[in-house]
């Protein structure tokens, strides 16, 4: 009977360390995936694009665009990424450096990044509506 037990050790230790070299690709990754983002249907007005990229609740990247082309289609590219899940969220606003007044925003949930590769998401923004 010890012989049995000490086997059935012995196939759940080896399952354990397979287990553990199988994770081991998986989890944080190495770093380089990335994203590229396309924006569209922005108002005229719109003086500067904040992109931001957010890794479940924490902002991992953003950047801002100052002046897109009127009116028309907007890009950014976040490169260098840890493997995982993004949710991309483009606010655009009347002022450069993202300030002044928001105009619209759009969300692209659900965005997977694996290692070496770019993964496309496009953003159609929301036209802001003021509170009264």
């Amino acid at each position: 009977m010890l012989g049995f037990k000490m086997r059935g050790l012995g196939l759940v230790t080896v399952f354990a360390v397979l287990a553990s070299i199988g994770l081991a690709g998986c989890g944080s990754g190495n770093g380089n995936g990335a994203i590229a983002v396309t924006i569209q249907s922005y108002p005229a007005a719109t003086q500067s694009l904040v992109v931001a990229l957010s890794a479940g609740p924490t902002l991992a990247t953003s950047q801002t665009i100052n002046n897109p082309a009127a009116g028309g289609t907007a890009t950014a590219s976040f490169t260098a990424l840890l493997d995982g899940t993004y949710t991309v969220t483009v606010s655009a606003y009347n002022s450069a450096g993202g300030a002044g007044t928001l105009l619209a925003t759009g969300t692209n949930a659900t965005i997977g990044v694996a290692g070496g590769q770019t993964s496309q998401a496009t953003v159609n923004l929301i036209v802001a509506v003021p509170l009264r």
